[in-house]
């Protein structure tokens, strides 16, 4: 079933399920997860977190600093219509791509601009022209690069704006 859940001024969660849902945050800080379809999550004015789900998600914070949550490398291709690298911030999960990856801010090392890895430790790779962000497990090895993310404004995003979280 495909439903809209609508926040209101306050600091609400909403959660989707198995239909396309649309979810609509409002004027809180609110907690807008996504389920199994293909979402639409739109924070609104306050600091929201927004979960896309396994679906082909799209997410849009709105005002305020967001955090756009990544949960599996391999079922997420969520597209974030309004990423700002002086306010918002893209939370991968550890557990759904990697125990290696450690808390925090990702590593000088672990991110890199183009299209493609350019050594081992490449885990991040950002394709700006295309606005396309990508995670590789192993850098320059066998296995290749998952698109995990469309910015459609191709922001100028850097290391510090991606932070792995557990």
């Amino acid at each position: 079933m495909n439903n809209q859940l609508l926040g209101n001024g306050g600091n609400d969660i909403l959660l989707g399920l198995g239909g396309n849902d649309r979810l609509l945050g409002g004027d809180g800080n609110d907690v807008l997860q996504g389920g199994n379809g293909n979402d639409r999550l739109i924070g609104g004015k306050g600091d929201d977190r927004l979960i896309g789900g396994s679906g082909r998600d799209v997410l849009a914070g709105g005002k305020g600093k967001d955090r756009f949550v990544i949960l599996q490398a391999k079922k997420s291709r969520d597209t974030i219509k309004d990423f700002n690298p002086a306010d918002d911030t893209i939370q991968i999960s550890r557990q759904g791509f990697g125990r290696d990856l450690n808390r925090g801010k990702i590593k000088s090392h672990q991110f890199v601009l183009g299209s493609r890895a350019t050594d081992s430790r490449d885990r991040f790779i950002y394709d700006r022209s295309a606005g396309v962000l990508f995670f590789d497990p192993d850098g320059v090895g066998g296995a290749s690069a998952i698109q995990v993310a469309k910015l459609s404004n191709r922001p100028n995003l850097g290391r510090t704006d991606i932070a792995i979280v557990l």
